[in-house]
């Protein structure tokens, strides 16, 4: 959908390594032979996904992850302060880059927005991806502890119990090891 793509000139002018004047002429070029079409006052989005697809394919490796390693930075730059608006945006970037340490912290953020919103699939997605890559990637025990209580409550509300047990295991082992009584209490163990 276009919405999805849009992204914002500014943005993308400092990740592109243009000034912002050249960026503007390439999108202009762009507009011009329908790739890209203005989607809002200040955003742009491929014509049609496969575009999108069709540029990512022919993209050496390498500078399709600086880019969205780029596209993060610049993002958090100018977020300041509070970014959990943009824990999304930044999990996907920070994967794309190579990074799994950086984008996990969003995807768990990522994972409790969505947690909250009972968009449970998304929960789910986000929040299993955090659980997989705890051990390997260092993440603290009570933020271990935060994703698996919400993943397994999202689970449960569409998933199959065999499932789900795995992480209900998990989860209850955890909060044994924290000595976190409520915690094991939730887990149902």
């Amino acid at each position: 959908s276009r919405a999805s793509n849009a992204r914002r000139r500014p943005l993308r002018a400092t990740t592109s390594g243009l000034e912002e004047e050249q960026a503007l002429d390439r999108i202009d070029r762009l507009v011009k032979h329908r790739i890209l079409e203005e989607a809002g006052a200040e955003a742009y989005g491929f014509t049609h996904p496969v575009m999108a697809e069709l540029l990512i394919a022919a993209m050496n490796p390498r500078r399709l992850k600086l880019l969205h390693r780029k596209t993060a930075e610049v993002m958090e730059s100018a977020a300041g302060a509070d970014i959990r608006h943009l824990a999304r945006d930044l999990a996907y970037h920070w994967e794309a880059s190579g990074e799994p340490g950086k984008a996990l912290g969003h995807a768990l953020e990522a994972g409790m927005q969505a947690a909250a919103a009972f968009a449970n699939e998304e929960a789910v997605r986000y929040l299993s991806q955090v659980v997989a890559q705890f051990d390997a990637l260092g993440l603290a025990e009570p933020d271990l502890l935060r994703a698996l209580d919400a993943l397994t409550e999202c689970g449960g509300r569409f998933l199959e119990s065999e499932k789900v047990l795995p992480w209900l295991t998990l989860f209850a082992e955890t909060a044994a090891r924290a000595g976190d009584s409520e915690l094991i209490l939730r887990a149902g163990l």
